[in-house]
Formats: C-alpha cells, structure tokens, sequence
C-alpha cells in the first residue's frame, strides 16, 4: 500500500557552552564512540531510529513502495564524567526490495529480515553506557517496521515509537503488533514476535511475503502480506526524557550536545604522599596524577629533569594544574651508589734500581682499571675514569699537568683525580 509521508520539521535550540560543538553520529552499519569532553558532566542526546524497509509491487505503479514505517525519536539527558567513552549505535534503514527475487536483511541494530514482496524492519538506535550490550542501553528509538505490498498491496510498516511502536496495517491479514516496555511485538499473521532489542523476522520455513518488524527497545512483531510493527522507543537511563512516534525518514541519527562544563575549583591528588623513589645509579619516578572536582585526571609537572644521576638525595615539586587552580607535591628522589667498583686489572708490583748518584728512577707501569654499576661519569680528554665509590668519581690522569691544575679540571667534573708521579 503506497502511503505519503509527512516529514514533521523538528527545530531544537542549543546553546553553545564554551567552545564545545554538538556531535552528529550518521549511520555507518556499525557501533560508533563518543569520547565525553574535559569538564563535561552533562549531554543531552537525541536519537532518531530508522526507516523501515519498503516493499516490491508485482502490479503496475512506483517500485519499490516506500511504505516501511518511519523512525522513532527519543531525547534526554545523561550524566557523565570526562573522558567517559559511549558507545553509539545507528540504526540502518533497509535496502530496497529485490522485485520479488528473494529475501531482504534487516537494518542494522535490531531490524527484522524481510521476504519476497516484504520490506524488512528497520535498525533502532541507542547509545550505551558502561558497555555495549542491550542492557547497557540509557535511551532507545524505535525503528519502523517493514512493508508489504505483492499483488495487490497488502499494508504499511508501523512507525517506531514512542513508548510503544505502532502497530502495521493491513487490509487482508493480521499486522505484526508494535513493541513495548516489557515485551516484543506479537507476531502477525505467520510471523514472529519481536524481542529485546530485535524486531521479529520471517520463518525459518519460509520467507515469502513476510514484513520484518523494526529493532527497538523491544522489536516489533513480523507479519505474512501485512505491515510489520515497529519498535518501541526507551527512555529509562535518562532524565528529561520524552519520546516521538514516527518521524524519521531514511537511516537513524543520534546527536549529542554537552549541557554542563564544569569549572575546575579544587584538586586532589590520587595519593596524598609520595613515597621517595630510589636507585643507585639514577632515578625517573613514576609520574603522580591527581583528579580535581570535574572528574579530569591531571598529570604532575616535575620542577627537574629526569633521570636524576646526582648522588644523595632530591627534592622534587611535582605542580598539578586544572583550568585556574594549581597545587604543588613534593617527593624525595635518593640517588645512593652502594656498589663498590670492580678491579678489572692491576699492575704487579714493580723494582726499579736507581742509577749511581740518582735518588729516584723511573718507573713505567700499566694503568691499574676498574669498572662501577654507575658508569655515568663524564669524559674528560686526558684523563681515565678510575671508577666511582661513594658517590664520587675518581680519574687517572694520563697528562703532566701540574697536580693543582688537574684537581681543578676533575672537581668540576664532580670527580677527583688520582695523579702519577712524574
């Protein structure tokens, strides 16, 4: 049966809060993310279902028939916390009949299968909270349940709800019913019920001119050559909320607008005292994080650079800062080398006789060497790294400065020289 469609014009205001934007989910055929802003405590969502599915006439006149019944609407609001993530799901309307060559899928998101000459249901969509199962759905809008026409028309689509979806219509047969808070659809004549979240599809014994009811809350029920129903529209996980019954043309849309941006006003650290953090050699603490009243989580800004390699110990003032507030946390950093330095080799001993009349000789020796765990310390030409012990670097000089000259050269480097006689 061809129906004409009036298409109601919906005109909401919103109020731009700041500078963030409303965000437009369209139907893709599969689930979607909404990441909920910093300081945003509040959205309002807005959900139109899908379409239900047009049928195929064997008769002269428009092919296909648009005569799945329109989408449901369904408005509220949610309380969130930043960063949240939801899970969105948009309902698809299904693809047109096949003139009278087979079968034909449901919309995405609930939408009953259709048969031969029958539209298929079209796909509610929801946005789910704390997971993406039906469970977690806050708000639902139905989708339209599918047409039926053949030889001669046999019905329209019922519209997605509302609280409830409308029934199909039909002249000959039984329409598939539209479902409800507590249950699916009933099923028309040779249909099937719909259920949680799905409308109600043709028998497994047969496809042939079988509405499919649209997905909802609870799915409209399926019809042989009548209307299928449509589902129902759920509004329970919401506040504000309020529904409209058959108003959608084409695939599903959901919109979403923040309501309220939080200001932040304090902070608070998610342990209220640093544990100090060691090593012997260096040290990069773990960075601490702290949550102010919006629910935002804050990373701490160190007052040093990282790693810390200076012997002893460091006082760190770690700044946490939300909007206009700040606060400050300070944590010990303890550098402590503990580990001794290994002789790597040493030079045996040494006899040198002096020559007549000479009070000293010269003496030639191998470099004694060592390694240390901390082996950070700098490289000075010149001079070799003896080792480190005690938070000290000691250094061979390999030159004929002057011993003062050297001690100079290996305290700026945080170091000091171990001189040979020459």
């Amino acid at each position: 049966m061809k129906i004409r469609l009036l298409v109601s014009s919906i005109v909401v205001l919103f109020v731009a809060v700041g500078a963030l934007a409303q965000t437009t989910f369209n139907y893709t055929g599969g689930m979607q993310t909404y990441t909920v802003p910093a300081g945003v405590t509040s959205i309002q969502i807005e959900c139109w279902g899908a379409q239900g599915g047009d049928s195929e006439s064997c008769t002269a006149g428009p092919n296909p028939q648009e005569d799945g019944g329109l989408g449901g609407f369904a408005i509220g609001n949610l309380s969130v916390v930043p960063g949240e993530v939801l899970n969105i799901y948009v309902g698809g309307k299904p693809n047109n009949g096949d003139l009278g060559g087979g079968n034909e899928l449901g919309g995405f998101n609930g939408g009953g299968s259709g048969g031969q000459w029958a539209g298929a249901g079209g796909g509610a969509s929801d946005v789910r909270q704390f997971g993406n199962a039906l469970i977690n759905r806050v708000i639902v809008a139905g989708g339209g349940g599918g047409g039926n026409t053949g030889c001669p028309d046999h019905g329209t689509g019922g519209s997605g709800g509302g609280l409830n979806g409308v029934s199909g219509a039909s002249p000959y047969f039984v329409p598939g019913g539209g479902g409800s808070q507590v249950v699916g659809g009933a099923a028309g004549s040779s249909g099937l019920n719909g259920a949680l979240g799905f409308g109600g599809h043709y028998l497994a014994s047969s496809e042939y001119h079988v509405a499919g009811g649209g997905g909802g809350y609870y799915g409209g029920g399926s019809a042989y050559a009548a209307g299928a129903g449509g589902g129902s529209s759920y509004i329970g996980g919401v506040t504000s909320g309020s529904t409209t019954a058959g108003i959608r043309v084409g695939h599903g849309q959901i919109i979403i607008t923040p309501l309220v941006v939080c200001t932040p006003s304090s902070i608070t650290p998610n342990s209220s005292t640093l544990s100090n953090a060691t090593g012997e050699c260096s040290v990069t603490p773990i960075t601490p994080t702290a949550i102010d009243n919006c629910g935002n989580t804050i990373n701490g800004v160190p007052n040093v650079s990282f790693p810390i390699t200076t012997q002893g110990t460091t006082v760190v003032t770690w700044t946490y800062t939300s909007g206009s507030v700040s606060i400050t946390q300070t944590q010990n950093v303890i550098v402590n080398d503990v580990t001794a330095p290994v002789i790597a080799s040493c030079p045996t001993n040494v006899s040198v006789n002096n020559s007549p009349g000479v009070c000293g000789a010269v003496v030639n020796f191998t470099n004694p060497a060592a390694t240390d765990t901390c082996s950070t310390a700098p490289v000075i030409p010149g001079y070799t790294v003896y080792g480190t012990f005690g938070g000290s670097t000691y250094y061979l000089s390999n030159s004929t400065l002057p011993a003062s000259d050297q001690y100079n050269q290996q305290t700026l480097a945080s170091g000091f020289a171990a001189n040979t006689l020459s």
